[in-house]
């Protein structure tokens, strides 16, 4: 099956929902050109305590004071009276989010998330729209 355009669907579904499949396009278009961009990434690790492993992550933590990998810029943020918080990362890549992830897996879940500032954000909106 063929789109608009003459490009081949593998299984028809653009036919019935072009605008759907015409914005999908033109967001992954819009992440390879932020990520061949020159301006460093934001990440927000977000990370929860995983059952059991609240004293074990704490004594680690009081420890080591959990450096983080080498990178442009990160800070902490902890959730008071919760088990959870979120370090916001600037970085060329999202190496050190993994190495640092990797480090505390045995203690912690984590969502990685790469984010924008409405400075970024707004040109991509823009040209997913146009």
């Amino acid at each position: 099956m063929q789109d608009d355009i003459g490009r081949v669907v593998g299984n028809g579904l653009a036919v019935f929902y072009p605008s759907v499949f015409a914005l999908t396009e033109k967001t992954s278009d819009l992440w390879e050109c932020l990520l061949a961009s020159t301006f460093p990434m934001t990440f927000l690790m977000h990370w929860s305590f995983k059952t059991g492993y609240h004293e074990i992550a704490a004594k680690k933590f009081m420890a080591t004071g959990a450096p983080f990998p080498e990178c442009k810029s990160w800070k902490r943020f902890h959730g008071p009276g919760s088990v959870e918080g979120w370090i916001l990362v600037e970085a060329d890549n999202a190496d050190a989010c993994y190495e640092h992830a990797a480090e505390w897996a045995e203690c912690l879940d984590w969502e990685v998330t790469p984010v924008l500032s409405d400075e970024q954000a707004g040109p991509l909106i823009a040209k997913a729209y146009s």
